[in-house]
């Protein structure tokens, strides 16, 4: 049995109770009736085409990116282990500077009564007291750095 298309039926003005629409009332010309019905079933045919194109195409696609995913899934661990494995091996390598420690904050010892100290951020070796108010004894660069 011949079924016919939406597309068509919009085309041709054909209801749903059969062939007897209006597009076929009225044609005296046969020849021009099948010239017309048969571009109209081409076009359809082709609209059908490209949807089954499209469709596979995009079948074509989501299997393709699914073996991508499983591949990736597969060989994550091994990835992350290699690119772990390199980040030490840079590292160790004799190109690599060491991390920087941060410099001890210098502590002096008051030689009266036996306080400690350290010199206020960014001292550029003014004379510094004892921080002991009953001692209160004034050192120099030099005595603090010797």
């Amino acid at each position: 049995m011949l079924t016919v298309s939406d597309t068509v039926k919009q085309k041709l003005g054909i209801s749903e109770g059969g062939m007897g629409g209006r597009f076929l009332q009225g044609q005296v010309n046969e020849s021009g009736l099948r010239t017309d019905l048969v571009k109209v079933l081409l076009e359809d045919e082709r609209e059908r085409l490209k949807i089954a194109q499209g469709h596979e195409s995009e079948m074509l696609r989501n299997q393709h990116l699914g073996t991508l995913a499983t591949a990736v899934k597969e060989n994550l661990g091994t990835g992350i282990a290699a690119l772990a494995a390199a980040a030490e091996e840079i590292k160790g390598s004799p190109g690599t500077k060491p991390p920087v420690a941060e410099p001890q904050p210098q502590v002096f010892e008051c030689g009266q009564c036996h306080t400690k100290f350290s010199p206020p951020p960014g001292w550029t070796g003014e004379p510094l007291k004892c921080p002991n108010a009953a001692c209160g004894r004034e050192y120099s660069k030099e005595e603090l750095l010797a």
